[in-house]
């Protein structure tokens, strides 16, 4: 028992020795700095925009929770139906 412990903590203690090797610092000299391309278009300056959209759905009945549990209640019938939209600059 004793001989397994000692040759997997000798293992691993030599294992780190050679992945610490790696960290070692280079020699050469560092890449040319080559300065991203201009890009063809840029998004400067003023921007309007809009947008509009539609939502529709029927609803007739809904739960609430009470202690004595949960009780259904009639509402009268109802469409949540209708535009909506916006604007910006």
């Amino acid at each position: 028992m004793f001989r397994k412990l000692l040759m997997s903590t000798a293992f691993i203690v030599g294992a780190m020795g050679a992945a610490s090797a790696a960290d070692l610092p280079s020699r050469k000299a560092p890449p040319a700095y080559m300065p991203p391309p201009l890009p063809i278009f840029t998004w400067t300056g003023v921007y309007v925009g809009a947008q509009i959209g539609y939502q529709w759905g029927t609803s007739t009945t809904g739960l609430a929770a009470t202690a004595g549990g949960p009780v259904v209640i009639g509402l009268p019938n109802y469409s949540p139906s209708g535009v909506v939209g916006g604007a910006h600059i």
